[in-house]
């Protein structure tokens, strides 16, 4: 699906895992959102063409942004749910993977940012 000719590109570093059963507290005792980290890689920031960015603006997509990483396994995409950028949490919310499985595969990933209600 998505061939990367410069693997170069990979420049951001992306933290990859699931809901930790156990919250972290800040220091007014309330609970904040926390990942269990399982897979940690760089990704290159993946843009769409003026079409695409068009109808993303119209379906309120704004926020959302896109990651090409290296091809993994189905059966991995499946626990994931969060990932960390930046020190910044973000909700794992599409994923489209390669169909081939070779070296030169790439794997996009659909994040939206999780934001955090009083």
């Amino acid at each position: 699906m998505v061939r990367i000719l410069n693997p170069s590109r990979q420049n951001q570093k992306i933290e990859f895992g699931k809901e930790s059963d156990e919250p972290e507290y800040d220091q007014n005792d309330n609970p904040i959102p926390a990942i269990a980290i399982l897979w940690t890689t760089l990704a290159i920031p993946y843009s769409l063409n003026t079409t695409q960015i068009i109808q993303a603006q119209g379906l309120n997509l704004a926020d959302q942004r896109m990651y090409a990483v290296r091809h993994r396994l189905d059966s991995f995409w499946n626990q994931i749910t969060r990932a960390k950028i930046n020190g910044e949490l973000y909700e794992v919310i599409h994923i489209n993977p390669d169909e081939k499985n070779s070296p030169t595969s790439y794997d996009l990933v659909t994040v939206k940012k999780v934001t955090e209600h009083g």
